[in-house]
């Protein structure tokens, strides 16, 4: 919209160029060389333009930390189901989960039956 305010003026409005009727006749070139200066028609066209650049840059920067928040809150549910997928994977493969559990029971009974086998066959 704002491309479109900015083209209105410089493009599409009559405000910039001068009436047909000066062509025809010099006449009145002056008086609308004088109105125009008077009404500061050419300073305020490129005041316009000016500000309607800073609004532009404006809304660029405005779209990309907008852009950026989005990327950087998909980045974080991207890693939260990544993690979850990594947790629900270990929690139901019954197979890794009851190795896992009886790597912890077995060895240390393992290692406390040894110690006593050791020792009371020793005494």
């Amino acid at each position: 919209k704002l491309f479109v305010e900015q083209t209105e003026v410089n493009l599409f409005s009559s405000i910039l160029d001068q009436p047909d009727f000066l062509w025809d006749d010099d006449e009145h070139l002056p008086t609308y060389e004088y109105i125009r200066s008077y009404l500061e028609v050419d300073d305020r066209v490129s005041l316009l333009n000016s500000r309607l650049g800073v609004i532009r840059e404006l809304l660029d920067v405005l779209n990309a930390q907008v852009a950026s928040n989005n990327s950087e809150r998909l980045e974080w549910i991207v890693i939260w189901l990544i993690s979850v997928e990594i947790i629900l994977g270990i929690v139901s493969n019954p197979i890794f989960a009851g190795k896992r559990i009886l790597a912890s029971m077995l060895v240390p009974t393992a290692v406390l039956l040894f110690k006593r086998l050791n020792w009371s066959g020793w005494s």
